[in-house]
Formats: structure tokens, sequence, C-alpha cells
């Protein structure tokens, strides 16, 4: 289930989501086999942010999957960063994002 929602967001050249083979791959797979690779693309995806965070959509997805694999630390930790590095703008969609995700007043 958490794979299907992390490759629902849109892809983005910065930080793409699953491919096809990699949610088919993930269907047969144990339960810790899957979550293990779900944190990997997810520790992919933060490591892309850190050398390009200019990626509003793509700290969407980061934030979305830290919730989404309950480490709300680390979905707090990710908006702050995009927060930071954003500009007022965007850092003001990131917030609203992460107000509607359940992350209020954690900047």
């Amino acid at each position: 289930e958490a794979l299907r929602q992390a490759s629902a967001a849109p892809a983005e050249p910065a930080a793409p989501g699953p491919a096809a083979a990699d949610i088919e791959a993930a269907q047969s797979m144990t339960p810790e086999d899957r979550t293990a690779m779900i944190e990997t693309m997810v520790a992919r995806l933060d490591e892309k942010l850190r050398a390009s965070p200019g990626d509003v959509e793509g700290w969407k997805r980061l934030i979305r999957s830290y919730g989404i694999l309950n480490k709300p630390d680390a979905a707090r930790d990710a908006l702050k960063r995009a927060m930071a590095v954003l500009g007022a703008e965007q850092a003001a969609e990131i917030e609203k994002f992460a107000k509607e995700a359940g992350l209020a007043g954690t900047n």
C-alpha cells in the first residue's frame, strides 16, 4: 500500500517514483523486504533533494513518504529543510501541504 501511494505522485526528473517493474516486484516480496525497498527508495529521494533542493514536488513526496513510513520526526526534518532552501512562494506551498498532511506547527 505504501509503495502504491508513493508512486501515485507525479514523477519529476530530480526525484522519480518507482518504475512499474519495481511495483510488480514488490508485490511478491515479504512485508519486511518490501519495507526495506521502500525505505531505500525514500533514502534515495532524500539524497537527491539534498543535491538538488529546488524540487517542490519532490519535497512533498519525501514528506508524504516519511509519513507513510510512520517516521514523523523525519517528515518534520524534511519540512524544515525544504522551508530553508525554497523561495517564499514555494515554502508557503510546502507549509500548506504539510499542514494538510498533519504536520502543522512544525516549522
